[in-house]
């Protein structure tokens, strides 16, 4: 697939595997200067020129089946079969969405990887390993008797040391109560990370409607606090963040993406659906540079 943004040359990729005023703001365990930007702040897509998808589709153009795409995963999902669907549905970046339910309450036993609600899976993205900042964009839709709950997680960039668990670097996005969204860094130094509400209190997301996301990670020199992660929602800046020490040493790298999503408690962990409903998302893209 070419991705193409403005003047910008950008590779084609279609993997799979397995987001005015200065301001202060000192988090637990993570020293982090916020910035409150101006809204005409360019989006990462804008300056970033290579580009590969996740794609929903075989190559001949025909929709993969749940088993399909469980079959591209190497093992490292849960609730796929049960919970996925793709369909054919005009989203803002393509004509088809992947459908994920979530059926009221249940039970998870992700060690079998089976839940009753939601799913989850990594897109190892090799391509990575060697990039300094990378870029994650997808659109969200939820019905329109969408019940936000508690809570829940969304896709977002992840790294860390290939293929062990210590040490790792993520940054998920999440909806909130009463219709907000998030974002819940992991890092290193914060291993269970921190919920970073968006700039805007009165940002909410839209029920029966698409909305864009796009998350943007610039690694830190290895023994220096000077990462920076930001946030766009439908192409707005929302988030700015600097001084983030991501990584501790040059071989944690990015990864790739994690797609957990489910219902969840205030540190991530799944948690029932309070009804019976469903998120999709359109494919996504990984920029990188």
């Amino acid at each position: 697939m070419i991705v193409k943004k403005h003047s910008f040359k950008v590779s084609s990729s279609t993997l799979y595997g397995v987001g005015g005023g200065v301001f202060g703001v000192i988090t637990v365990g993570m020293m982090i200067q916020s910035h409150l930007a101006p809204d005409t702040y360019p989006t990462c897509a804008e300056r970033y020129g290579n580009a590969a998808e996740f794609a929903l589709q075989r190559s001949t153009g025909k929709l993969m089946t749940a088993v399909e795409l469980q079959s591209k995963l190497g093992g490292r999902e849960w609730g796929v079969l049960q919970n996925v669907a793709i369909k054919a549905e005009k989203t803002p970046v393509s004509d088809q969405a992947m459908t994920i339910k979530f059926r009221p309450g249940g039970r998870s036993d992700l060690a079998r990887r089976q839940a009753d609600s939601g799913a989850g899976f990594r897109w190892q993205t090799g391509f990575l390993n060697k990039a300094s900042a990378a870029c994650l964009s997808y659109a969200v839709k939820v019905p329109a008797n969408f019940k936000f709950g508690n809570g829940g997680t969304l896709p977002g960039l992840s790294g860390g040391k290939p293929y062990e668990t210590d040490d790792v670097f993520s940054a998920r996005m999440r909806w909130l109560e009463a219709a907000r969204v998030g974002i819940h860094p992991v890092t290193p130094k914060r291993g269970n990370g921190h919920l970073m509400p968006l700039a805007q209190s009165w940002l909410k997301l839209p029920r029966d409607e698409w909305f864009s996301i796009e998350q943007e990670i610039v690694l830190n020199t290895p023994g220096k606090a000077d990462g920076e992660l930001r946030v766009w929602v439908d192409g707005r800046l929302q988030l700015n963040r600097s001084q983030i020490e991501f990584r501790k040493e040059s071989g944690q790298v990015f990864t790739g993406v994690i797609l957990d999503t489910h219902y969840a408690s205030g540190k991530m962990a799944w948690a029932p659906a309070p009804k019976g409903t469903e998120v999709k998302l359109s494919p996504m893209l990984v920029r990188w540079k």
